[in-house]
C-alpha cells in the first residue's frame, strides 16, 4: 500500500489479527483461534476495537501507523510504551478528529522536555471521555519538565477522575508540582502514587492537598518510601491531617510506619470509609490502638489489616470495636500469627456484630479455622455474614466441619476457598452445601483438592443448583469423568454466568464438544484449558502448544 493510497476498512482489517496478536490482552481474543472465527474478526474489527485496550511499542507503532490511525479512534484504552514525542504528537493530532479514549497510560524511559510539551499538549486538547490518566517514570522527571505536565493536569478535561503516578522509589519525582496543580483541580477523583519517593517538599504538598482540596475522595500508594523528617513523622502528619478533611472516602497505605498514637485521628473522621492497612509497617502495640481508635468512628465501612506481630490484646480490641461498630461491612484479616493468640474476645464481639456481610482472611492458623467453625455453628443463624473468602491457607484438618458450619449461614452468597485445599472429605459437605443453598451465587475452589470423586459429586450438586451465577473449581490435575462433568454443568446449568476450570487440563480430543457446548450455551464467560498428552501421561513439546484458553463472551 502507498502512502498516497487511503486506509480502507479492508485494508485495515487484514492488519488487525498482528496487532491483536501481539498487542492486545490475549484473553479477549483465544476464541479466535481458528481461521473461521480470524476472519469473523476481520469482518467486526470496528466492535473488537470498541472494546479493547491496544498496547503501542515503539516498534509495533512504526509498522502499523497508517492502521492504527485509523482504527484508534473507536478504541477506549490506549498504553504507550515509551512513549516518544512522535507518538504523542501523532496521537494528539488524532484527538482534535475525535477519541473514545477513556483510559490513557504512558510510560516513558526518559522525559525529554520535547516529550513532556507533548504531553502537555495533549491534554489540553481536552479528549471529551478521558476519566483515567497513568504517568510510569523509568527515571524521576526533572521538575521543570515535570511542571508543564502539572500545569495541564490543573486543568483537564471535565471527565478526568483519577490519576495515577509512578517514578522510581529511590528518587524524588518532584511531586509538589502535581499537588499544587491538583489542588487547583476540581474533577480528579482518585489520586493513586505508585512505588513513589516524597521528599520533604513533595510531602508537604501532599499534606497542603489534603488540606485544601475538596474532590479528592480516593488517596493510595505503592509501596513508597517516605523520606525527610524521619521514616515516621510523614504518616503520623498524614493521619493528623484526616481529623479535618471531610472528603477523602478511601486511604490505602503502604510501608508507612505510622507511630500508634497517631490513629487517634480516625476518632474524629467520620467521612473515611475504606482504610487499607494490609501492608503498612504496623508496631505490634499500634493494632489495639488502632481498633480502639476506630470504635468511635461513625463512617468505616471497610478495613484491611494484618495481624503480623500483633500483640495478645489484638483480638480482644478487634472484639471490642466487632462490638461497638455498626457500620463496617468488610473485613480483611491476614491473620500468619502464632496459634497461641486467643481468639475467644474477637469472636465473642463478632457475634453481637449487626453489620459485617464479608470476611476475607488469609494465612490461617488451624487454631483460627477451628474457632471460627465454632463461632458458625452456634451463631450462624442471626450471623449477617453473606460472603466468606478464605485463601492460602491449610484448612484441611478442618474442612469438613467448617464447610458443615458454613452450610448453617442463612444469607451466604460467596464462598471462596483459593489455594485453601479443603481436602477430599469436604466433598460431601461442599455438595450437599451448594445442592440445598438457595442464595449462593459465586463458589470458588481453585486448587481445592477434591479429588476426582469428590469434584464430579460437586459437579452433580451444581446441575441441581439454580441460584449459582459464578463457579471455579480448576487448578488440579483430574481425570476424564470430571471433564465429562465440568461438560455436564456447560450444557445443564442454563442460569450459570461465569465457569473457570483453566489450569487442569482437558484432553485436546475433546475440544471439538466442549466448544460446541460452550458456544450453545448462555454462558457469559467460560475459561477452559486442552492439552494433548503423550503415552506417558505427560505434556510433550509439540503439544504444549496446543494448550490453550477457550473464553467466550455473551
Amino acid at each position: 500500500m502507498s502512502e498516497s493510497e487511503s486506509i480502507t476498512p479492508d485494508w485495515a482489517g487484514s492488519h488487525v489479527l498482528d496487532i491483536l496478536r501481539h498487542h492486545v490482552s490475549p484473553a479477549l481474543f483465544h476464541l479466535y483461534s481458528d481461521p473461521a472465527a480470524c476472519r469473523l474478526v476481520c469482518r467486526s474489527w470496528r466492535d473488537v476495537f470498541s472494546l479493547a485496550a491496544v498496547v503501542i511499542t515503539p516498534k509495533r507503532f512504526r509498522e502499523h501507523l497508517r492502521a492504527l490511525t485509523y482504527m484508534i479512534k473507536s478504541t477506549e484504552s490506549i498504553k504507550l510504551i515509551g512513549a516518544s514525542t512522535r507518538c504523542l504528537d501523532w496521537l494528539a493530532r488524532i484527538a482534535h478528529e475525535g477519541l473514545q479514549l477513556v483510559s490513557l497510560k504512558l510510560k516513558f524511559y526518559q522525559l525529554t522536555p520535547e516529550a513532556a510539551s507533548s504531553v502537555s499538549k495533549l491534554l489540553n486538547i481536552k479528549i471529551p471521555h478521558l476519566r483515567s490518566l497513568k504517568l510510569d517514570f523509568n527515571d524521576a522527571p526533572p521538575q521543570e519538565y515535570f511542571r508543564l505536565i502539572a500545569d495541564a493536569i490543573a486543568d483537564p478535561p471535565n471527565t478526568l477522575n483519577s490519576i495515577e503516578i509512578s517514578w522510581p522509589h529511590n528518587q524524588d519525582g518532584g511531586a509538589d508540582a502535581l499537588f499544587v496543580a491538583l489542588s487547583r483541580n476540581s474533577t480528579v477523583r482518585e489520586l493513586f502514587l505508585g512505588y513513589s519517593c516524597l521528599l520533604r517538599q513533595s510531602q508537604d504538598g501532599l499534606l497542603h492537598l489534603l488540606e485544601t482540596n475538596r474532590t479528592i475522595t480516593h488517596l493510595a500508594h505503592g509501596s513508597s518510601t517516605y523520606l525527610g523528617g524521619g521514616p515516621h513523622n510523614f504518616p503520623d502528619q498524614l493521619f493528623r491531617a484526616l481529623e479535618t478533611n471531610t472528603t477523602l472516602k478511601v486511604l490505602n497505605i503502604s510501608s508507612a510506619q505510622p507511630s500508634a498514637a497517631s490513629f487517634a485521628s480516625f476518632r474524629h473522621n467520620h467521612t473515611l470509609e475504606k482504610l487499607n492497612l494490609e501492608f503498612a509497617l504496623l508496631a505490634a502495640e499500634a493494632k489495639p490502638v488502632i481498633f480502639s481508635s476506630l470504635e468511635l468512628n461513625r463512617g468505616l465501612k471497610e478495613l484491611k489489616i494484618s495481624f503480623y506481630s500483633a500483640n495478645y490484646d489484638a483480638p480482644s480490641a478487634l472484639g471490642k470495636f466487632f462490638a461497638t461498630n455498626s457500620t463496617l461491612q468488610t473485613l480483611r484479616l491476614k491473620i500468619g500469627s502464632p496459634p497461641e493468640l486467643e481468639y475467644d474476645p474477637m469472636f465473642e464481639g463478632l457475634a453481637s456484630n449487626t453489620s459485617l456481610t464479608c470476611l476475607d482472611v488469609d494465612e490461617l492458623s488451624p487454631k483460627f479455622c477451628d474457632k471460627l467453625a465454632e463461632f458458625l455453628e452456634k451463631h450462624a443463624r442471626n450471623c449477617p455474614l453473606r460472603e466468606l473468602v478464605i485463601q492460602y491457607s491449610e484448612i484441611e484438618m478442618y474442612g469438613p466441619r467448617l464447610v458443615n458450619a458454613l452450610a448453617l449461614l442463612p444469607r451466604l452468597e460467596s464462598l471462596d476457598f483459593t489455594s485453601a485445599p479443603t481436602g477430599p472429605d469436604s466433598a460431601a459437605p461442599l455438595a450437599e452445601l451448594v445442592e440445598k443453598s438457595s442464595s449462593l451465587k459465586q463458589l470458588c475452589l481453585y486448587k481445592s483438592s477434591l479429588g476426582d470423586a469428590g469434584l464430579v459429586l460437586l459437579c452433580n450438586a451444581v446441575v441441581r443448583n439454580s441460584t449459582l451465577r459464578k463457579l471455579e473449581i480448576g487448578g488440579d490435575e483430574h481425570d476424564d469423568s470430571v471433564s465429562f462433568a465440568v461438560l455436564d454443568v456447560i450444557k445443564k446449568c442454563t442460569w450459570l454466568q461465569v465457569l473457570d476450570f483453566a489450569g487442569t487440563e482437558i484432553p485436546v480430543k475433546y475440544r471439538p464438544m466442549f466448544e460446541d457446548a460452550v458456544t450453545l450455551s448462555p454462558l457469559d464467560l467460560c475459561f477452559l484449558t486442552f492439552a494433548d498428552k503423550d503415552s506417558d501421561g505427560g505434556s510433550n513439546e509439540e503439544s504444549i502448544e496446543l494448550v490453550t484458553e477457550l473464553q467466550k463472551r455473551g
